[in-house]
């Protein structure tokens, strides 16, 4: 009886450790393909029981492309208002369609 005790729970260690380095695995597998989603510059930093991965840069190609839009908006933004206030409107915000009068105001 107690060989088959032993024996058995030799066997569910084993079933264990598969278990685990199966899920290390898999959330290698996931980890990698969020950074290489992400296109980010990172390297790998390996413990003898885990492994870490640390991202060295955080700005992402969505990030820089979002504050590339935001400035184009803010930049096309002031040169209308800069352009309105040449022309000499007194209501940046109004939009006209067709023919302006600039001594009619709405």
């Amino acid at each position: 009886m107690n060989h088959q005790e032993e024996e058995e729970e030799e066997e569910e260690e084993e079933e264990e450790e598969e278990e685990e380095e199966e899920e290390e695995e898999e959330e290698d597998k996931s980890i990698q393909s969020i950074v290489c989603k992400m296109k980010i510059t990172c390297y790998e930093q390996r413990t003898f029981h885990d492994k870490v991965i640390v991202v060295k840069s955080a700005e992402t190609e969505q990030n820089k492309q979002k504050l590339r839009t935001k400035q184009r908006l803010t930049e096309t933004e002031t040169y209308r208002k800069e352009e309105q206030a040449k022309q000499g409107f007194s209501k940046p915000h109004a939009t006209f369609v067709g023919r302006i009068y600039p001594d009619i105001t709405f």
